[in-house]
C-alpha cells in the first residue's frame, strides 16, 4: 500500500503540469482514493477518521483542480505513506509470515531462510537511514 501511495502521489505531481481537463480527471479519481486511504490510515492507527481529517485540514487545498491543489494532494498522499512507514517501523517492520497476499495456500510465500524475506524487514523499516523514508516505486503509466 505504501508503494501505491507513492505512485499516486507521483501521478498527482505529474497532473500538476498537465492541462486542466487532464488534471481535473486525475485529481477526481485520486480524491476518491484519498478518502479510502484516510479510512485505512485511521483504522491502522486506531483513531477516529475525524482526527485524520482535522490533522490535514490546513493542507486541504482549494479543491479547484489547480496545479497547487494537485501538489497539495500529492503531499497528503506522501503524508499517509510516511505515517504507514512510521507505523511499520514502530511495529518492527514486515513479518514474512503474515497472512494475506504474501501467503500461498498451506505455506508462506517467503520462508524465513530466503534473503528477500530477511531484507524486507530492513527495507520497510528504513534501515539505518534517518527519518521516515518513502519506498521507491516505479511509474506504471
Amino acid at each position: 500500500m505504501i508503494a501505491v501511495l507513492g505512485s499516486m502521489a507521483a501521478k498527482a505531481d505529474i497532473a500538476a503540469g498537465r492541462a486542466f481537463p487532464v488534471r481535473w480527471l486525475v485529481l477526481f479519481f485520486l480524491r476518491i482514493a484519498e478518502r479510502i486511504v484516510q479510512a485505512h490510515v485511521a483504522r491502522a492507527l486506531r483513531v477516529e477518521l475525524a482526527e485524520i481529517v482535522a490533522e490535514l485540514t490546513p493542507v486541504a487545498g482549494p479543491g479547484d483542480a489547480s496545479p497547487a491543489d494537485a501538489v497539495l494532494l500529492a503531499w497528503r498522499l506522501r503524508w499517509y505513506a510516511t505515517v504507514l512507514v512510521a507505523l511499520l517501523e514502530r511495529l518492527g517492520g514486515i513479518d514474512c509470515r503474515m497472512t494475506g497476499r504474501d501467503r500461498a495456500p498451506d505455506r508462506a510465500a517467503c520462508s524465513s531462510g530466503r534473503p528477500a524475506c530477511r531484507g524486507a524487514r530492513l527495507a520497510m523499516a528504513g534501515g539505518d537511514r534517518a527519518g521516515f523514508p518513502l519506498p521507491s516505486f516505479h511509474d506504471t503509466s
